[in-house]
């Protein structure tokens, strides 16, 4: 028996969300609502990169989760760069999901810091193009 080959394909979806210091005042280790994944969606990446350092007294760890995902890393917020999925589960999501974005800070409330989350992710079932034949 042969496979049935799909002539379907698709780019990536991107969501990117940007987030402050402010945003995370008083929620120390609290996750926040960050980016809605829908129904079918299976993650191919996921990053959170500090454009701005964080400057609590002692650590700010930044950590992103949701739909098999975790990035982050042990006081990630003090320095600029990207961390890139830890974890990752491809399976599409079988209802629609929130992936969070928790910061950890030790010490003072931070003055400065900010960056990005980005999660890459395709649909299942979906086709921008089709390969020619």
């Amino acid at each position: 028996m042969a496979i049935t080959k799909n002539p379907g394909r698709q780019w990536p979806l991107v969501a990117k969300v940007s987030f402050g210091f402010a945003d995370f005042v008083g929620q120390s280790g609290v996750p926040l609502a960050a980016i809605d994944l829908p129904v079918g969606a299976s993650v191919l990446d996921a990053s959170i990169t500090i454009t701005e350092v964080f400057n609590s007294a002692t650590t700010d760890l930044l950590e992103m989760a949701g739909s098999g995902i975790t990035v982050g890393g042990a006081d990630n917020g003090s320095s600029l760069g990207t961390y890139v999925t830890s974890t990752l589960n491809s399976t599409a999501v079988a209802v629609a999901t929130t992936v969070t974005i928790e910061w950890t800070g030790v010490g003072a409330i931070p003055t400065t810091g900010a960056g990005f989350g980005m999660v890459e992710y395709i649909m299942d079932g979906k086709a921008n193009e089709v390969v020619p034949a």
